[in-house]
């Protein structure tokens, strides 16, 4: 299986950490926008 990963940051918080997530080949943007959302402690309040 192919997965990519992907290195996320908040670019509004420069103290922030970034993330390196890694997704399969076989996921949706959908769940990939949710990975993305818990795993940066994002609520979807930011919407």
């Amino acid at each position: 299986m192919t997965a990519y990963r992907f290195r996320v940051k908040l670019e509004w918080d420069p103290t922030s950490l970034w993330r390196d997530i890694v997704v399969g080949e076989d996921r949706t943007l959908a769940e990939f926008q949710a990975i993305i959302n818990e795993s940066m402690g994002l609520n979807q309040a930011h919407l």
